[in-house]
């Protein structure tokens, strides 16, 4: 079981957490606000919960984020230099 599925396993898997409707879109909130060390969501996380989501059928994701820098500075600092990858 991967930390992600253990994550959703006491709440009836993803799908009770996150119901699946067709149509619905699923929007994802990483933490980008600030770039000190253990502040911000790592690009690696973002990447795998998406995956995670597109495996179990959610396929109308959207990440959603209000850096106060600005998106230059958000994506830069933490490595993430272009929207996350459509699978």
């Amino acid at each position: 079981m991967t930390t992600v599925e253990a994550m959703f396993a006491p709440h009836g898997r993803v799908e009770g957490v996150v119901p699946r409707h067709d149509g619905t879109t699923v929007y994802v909130k990483p933490n980008g606000i600030h770039f000190t060390p253990y502040t911000h969501t790592d690009p690696a996380v973002l990447e795998a919960a998406l995956a995670y989501l597109r495996d179990h059928g959610y396929t109308r994701l959207a990440v959603m984020e209000s850096c106060t820098g600005g998106w230059p500075r958000c994506t830069r600092s933490p490595g993430l230099t272009s929207a996350p990858s459509r699978g």
